[in-house]
């Protein structure tokens, strides 16, 4: 069993205070219903074994992670995630997602090294816009292609992409941004020809 779980591999990591669990399991369902395959404490620790090892191995695998920061800001055991999480990015390029979920304060306190990533705000709620941009960033395409693309990006999940060999996965975030980049000239032509 301890196999099994340990071997799966997640899409996104949710480092999170536990005052902010029911908005967090809420945010797992989210992401889970646009495929991406997250770790939450609560679903992936397992009774009677050591939490601390499991954390440091999700960390060391996981495609992504993302902070999660609420009215309380950060829980006591986030911010050394928040940190290791910080070092895999150094060591391995790993995308941090800062997120403000609802609840938290129109000027929150976020740690200087977090304040360099693009974050998510979610304080309205957790929104179609908001998911979907969590959701670019696991998958490392922008935003404005998966909401201008709904077809194609709707087909593209984390599982599809992160089954795939690295380079096949590269070879896709590559087209995809390169669709976006033509999409956005063409709309920008548009633009210019009602103008005219």
């Amino acid at each position: 069993m301890t196999n099994m779980i340990n071997s799966q591999k997640f899409d996104i990591f949710l480092s999170h205070n536990s005052k902010d669990k029911g908005t967090v399991r809420s945010l797992a369902r989210a992401l889970e219903s646009q495929g991406i395959r997250v770790w939450l404490d609560e679903e992936q620790l397992i009774p009677g074994k050591p939490w601390q090892e499991a954390l440091e191995k999700v960390l060391q695998d996981v495609n992504s992670a993302a902070i999660l920061i609420g009215n309380d800001g950060l829980g006591p055991w986030e911010t050394p995630e928040m940190r290791v999480c910080l070092l895999e990015f150094v060591s391995r390029e790993l995308p941090v997602i800062p997120i403000l979920l609802p609840g938290a304060p129109e000027k929150p306190d976020i740690p200087a090294f977090l304040k360099l990533f693009t974050w998510v705000d979610l304080r309205e709620g957790l929104t179609e816009v908001g998911i979907t941009r969590i959701k670019s960033g696991v998958l490392g395409v922008a935003p404005v292609a998966m909401l201008t693309l709904p077809s194609m990006a709707g087909n593209v999940t984390a599982t599809t992409i992160s089954s795939e060999s690295e380079t096949t996965r590269k070879l896709i975030v590559k087209l995809m941004n390169q669709l976006f980049r033509y999409a956005l000239k063409e709309f920008i032509k548009s633009l210019e020809v009602k103008n005219m």
